[in-house]
């Protein structure tokens, strides 16, 4: 799924906790899982924990940034955890003190479905394609239409440019 051409970052989320939730389904006809996802790392075979220090790197905070800025995550309530890291990266995003305000203030308006994110807006019909949506609104806001758009054109893995690079291979030999 990740290799697919409509992926973005706001993909990667969503997939790691299907994954998760799959495992901890597993987990009970498996009991071998049960070690492998607790979240306590003080193990001394590495078993315990091992899956959450891989979710840890292998989602980061642009990807938990990027499931909340997908339309249809809007209403998705975000838990503590992820709400701090969420506003340091808009701080890292940002170069002053305003624009972090700015950009803050446009989350919760977009969060929130306030302006320029009214529900009747044309944005809306495409709610299942973030980069489109925010190519809409990209010109009603002063930083997060920018970012957002940003993020979702991102490549979520490098498979086209290895692609790229083993087809070269193919037309240009060292002969």
């Amino acid at each position: 799924m990740s290799e697919s051409s409509k992926s973005h970052l706001g993909h990667v989320m969503n997939r790691w906790n299907d994954i998760v939730d799959h495992l901890h389904r597993k987990a009970m006809a498996i009991p071998e899982l049960i070690d492998f996802l607790e979240q306590s790392d003080d193990d001394i075979t590495g078993t315990k924990g091992a899956f959450h220090r891989r979710y840890n790197r292998q989602v980061t905070t642009i990807h938990t940034v990027a499931y909340f800025l997908m339309p249809e995550n809007r209403q998705v309530q975000i838990p503590v955890v992820y709400e701090r890291p969420i506003y340091n990266f808009f701080r890292q995003y940002t170069n002053s003190q305003t624009e972090y305000e700015t950009i803050c203030e446009e989350f919760q308006a977009f969060r929130s479905q306030q302006a320029p994110f009214e529900s009747i807006r044309v944005c809306w019909d495409h709610i299942q394609k973030p980069k489109v949506f925010w190519s809409h609104q990209v010109s009603y806001t002063s930083m997060i239409g920018t970012l957002a758009k940003h993020i979702f054109s991102t490549p979520v893995n490098s498979v086209a440019s290895e692609r790229a690079f083993s087809i070269q291979n193919l037309i240009h030999m060292k002969l």
